[in-house]
């Protein structure tokens, strides 16, 4: 593993719970959201499993974090991110 240091970035991000099936329809509601609230993304993204599989058995516990790196085309510092979860 090699570290490196990134420059800061603002994020937007969200908690889906759910089988990993259903990620590809959390990130194209993530993405519908994105754009509706008038953000602009970068090209990466991320996923954080915050519960996964060798946690809980059930995936319907399972949480993955969704995250998208912003580009600076508002306001960002008076910006309300609404934090809900995909569910």
């Amino acid at each position: 593993m090699k570290c490196c240091r990134r420059p800061v970035l603002k994020v937007v991000r969200t908690v889906y719970h759910g089988p990993y099936e259903g990620l590809s329809e959390a990130w194209h509601e993530f993405a519908e959201w994105i754009e509706a609230n008038g953000y602009k993304t970068a090209n990466d993204l991320y996923e954080c499993y915050l519960v996964e599989p060798e946690s809980s058995h059930n995936p319907a516990d399972w949480r993955t974090e969704l995250s998208r790196s912003l580009v600076e085309s508002r306001d960002l510092h008076r910006a309300s991110i609404d934090t809900s979860v995909i569910t």
